[in-house]
């Protein structure tokens, strides 16, 4: 096929008009190839769709000419019911695949080839088994607003599935339609999100976009990378439905972040397939290249983040995805960004996109030094704290003698609950003490894989001069002691029932409201009660809120072994640090990053001189994510100073 020059200056792209459809299958379709410019186009039609297995070929015919197509494509255009005369984008026949100045040019109207399309048919392939059955299920699922991505009432969707005929067949259909690999391919987030309408088809079946992704949600055997595919699919075209609006898009960084399981089959489109989809993205990568090697491309671009006002995020990510992971030759500094998927921990995808709305020229930072094994930023800071204690993960409990017994009963716990809730506003209403014995509970007896290997990260960790594994058993002595009340529940209960309710203390938990009396009865001191008295802890439901309580808070927190996170002290704080950190490092909060930064002085530097180790964690939210350097609880009154950061 012979392709002539497009005039970039007048945005042209090439369109195919289909000519003929031959009813006879092994007789090929016949096109024309047109150019247009993109700002005044006639009506075309774009495809999305996987290019698929090119070994296996269809025969089409462009021009009188015979070209040979995927046979993923050759079934999209024959399939997807076009008539003669229709015109048609699809990028393996509109795009010279072998003129590289060409596709770096295209890639940037991209975007526009999309959005000025009628419509984008989205082409999954041929129908299997039990397309039918999921087809038949969306009908009866009508979303009222199509426009935005909405989602489905759990009690609607399984209402609407039971009344179906094969509610199995159905949710296999759908899980078989969500994990076909068109959801992977990088340059579908692009053609789904720019699109004024988008039609689904698989076979000959007709699906509605919105409903197929919205059922996602309700497929439990759904993996967590599908999941987070169809999720970007759905964030990204939000977003530019809001945009459309004036409402901001995101960051080339977060978009990144947020497609990261998505695959190209030339790395470097992970990157190019994102531009036109972030604010800054055209701004920091203007020209896209096709002549370069790949690390220097990545390289290139780890500069020019480094050069925004932003650099610790990408100074961050050099140490979970280096680029000379895959050559020795590139910088430290570097990242390596077809590489995010399996190697961010959970802390960096949901927090490290999250940016104050600070100007680097206000600020006052200078430009970066690049060195040939370094970098050295100029930030602005203020210090937390430091490092006092690091504590090594143990596999057996370590059973020293407590030195200080009193400040078991009240210091330890009351770090760690200020660790997962830094403001104090989760569990107010759970007095302090059914909050320790809860804890000495979860440490004896709980079988949660979770649970067990957070408690082996705090196995030796020393606070007060005490171990935990001690702690925990000093105080389940103490509920043994009190085993013999157990059955005083009963006139207990009893009583409390026929007090007035103004002598009863109450509080909450979630939307339940439940009486309590707090314990003032100290581990150690002798114990007597009387029948109306409560025993410090029992198997009530305050109690196992308490439990649930410590449960809950664990499984918000991942501190699996790859990752490398330890727990540390300081001051009077419990916090996590990386593997590399030492005792006597720093924590900052700097002014362009979203998360507290670990620092260590480097000998023979001026004191504003430090390195980057990595980040910290100082308190974990109820959802799961680490909160703010800006919010954190214990700020010190320390003084903004300037600081020369080296990656």
């Amino acid at each position: 096929m012979i392709y002539q020059p497009l005039d970039v200056s007048r945005f042209e792209a090439r369109l195919l008009r289909l000519l003929e459809v031959p009813s006879e299958l092994d007789r090929p379709l016949r096109f024309k190839v047109i150019t247009y410019s993109l700002i005044r186009p006639p009506e075309y039609y774009a495809i999305s769709y996987c290019w698929g297995d090119t070994t296996h070929q269809t025969p089409i015919e462009i021009d009188g000419e015979i070209i040979y197509v995927s046979k993923n494509l050759g079934a999209a255009l024959r399939q997807l019911g076009f008539t003669p005369g229709t015109m048609i984008w699809a990028d393996a026949l509109c795009i010279n695949q072998n003129d590289v100045n060409e596709k770096a040019h295209q890639i940037r109207s991209m975007g526009l080839i999309y959005s000025k399309a009628q419509a984008t048919t989205v082409w999954l392939g041929e129908e299997e088994r039990d397309t039918r059955h999921a087809h038949a299920l969306l009908e009866e699922i009508n979303l009222e607003d199509r426009d935005r991505l909405s989602s489905i009432p759990s009690d609607r969707f399984e209402t609407i599935l039971r009344n179906t005929r094969y509610p199995v067949r159905s949710l296999r259909g759908l899980y078989e339609l969500l994990t076909r690999s068109y959801w992977e391919r990088v340059w579908i987030i692009q053609e789904i999100a720019k699109a004024r309408t988008v039609w689904v088809r698989c076979g000959v079946l007709c699906f509605d976009l919105t409903s197929l992704i919205a059922c996602s949600e309700h497929l439990d055997d759904l993996s967590q990378r599908s999941r987070i595919l169809i999720s970007a699919i759905q964030e990204f075209r939000l977003q530019e439905l809001e945009a459309r609006r004036g409402a901001l898009r995101m960051t080339l960084l977060q978009a990144l972040i947020r497609s990261r399981y998505s695959l190209a089959t030339n790395p470097r489109d992970k990157v190019y397939a994102l531009l036109n989809l972030a604010r800054d993205g055209n701004d920091l990568v203007p020209t896209p290249t096709y002549t370069e090697p790949i690390e220097e491309v990545f390289k290139e671009l780890t500069m020019t983040f480094l050069l925004s006002p932003h650099p610790i995020e990408a100074s961050i990510l050099s140490s979970w995805a280096p680029l000379n992971a895959r050559s020795g030759i590139w910088p430290s500094w570097s990242v390596d960004w077809a590489d995010l998927a399996f190697n961010l921990p959970p802390w960096l995808t949901s927090n490290l996109s999250a940016r104050f709305n600070l100007s680097w020229r206000e600020k006052g930072f200078g430009v970066p030094s690049f060195w040939s094994d370094s970098v050295e930023l100029r930030e602005q800071g203020q210090m937390l704290g430091n490092i006092q204690h690091i504590g090594n993960p143990s596999p057996e409990p370590i059973l020293q003698t407590t030195k200080n017994a009193t400040a078991i009963g009240s210091s330890f716990p009351s770090k760690l609950y200020r660790f997962f809730f830094p403001k104090s506003s989760e569990s107010q209403a759970i007095p302090e003490t059914e909050l320790t014995c809860a804890l000495a509970h979860v440490i004896a007896h709980t079988r949660k894989p979770y649970v067990k290997e957070i408690l082996r990260h705090l196995g030796d960790l020393m606070v007060d001069s005490f171990y935990l594994q001690n702690w925990a058993k000093k105080h389940l002595n103490y509920e043994r002691s009190i085993e013999k009340y157990r059955e005083l529940f009963v006139d207990y209960r009893r009583s409390l029932q026929e007090m007035p309710d103004t002598e009863q203390r109450r509080g909450f938990i979630g939307e339940e409201r439940i009486k309590f009396e707090p314990c003032r009865a100290h581990m150690d001191a002798p114990i007597r009660y009387a029948k109306t008295e409560r025993p410090p802890f029992g198997t009530d439901q305050l109690s196992l809120a308490a439990i649930q309580f410590w449960d809950d808070a664990f499984s918000n927190i991942n501190v699996n072994p790859e990752y490398g996170l330890r727990f540390a002290t300081s001051g009077d704080n419990i916090i996590l640090v990386p593997r590399a950190a030492r005792e006597g490092d720093q924590i900052y909060r700097l002014d362009s990053c979203y998360l507290p930064i670990l620092l260590r002085r480097i000998p023979g530097k001026p004191r504003g001189t430090l390195k980057i180790i990595g980040e910290a964690c100082i308190g974990i939210n109820s959802d799961g994510n680490w909160i703010a350097a800006r919010d954190c609880p214990w700020l010190s009154k320390s003084e903004t100073e300037g600081l020369n950061l080296v990656v």
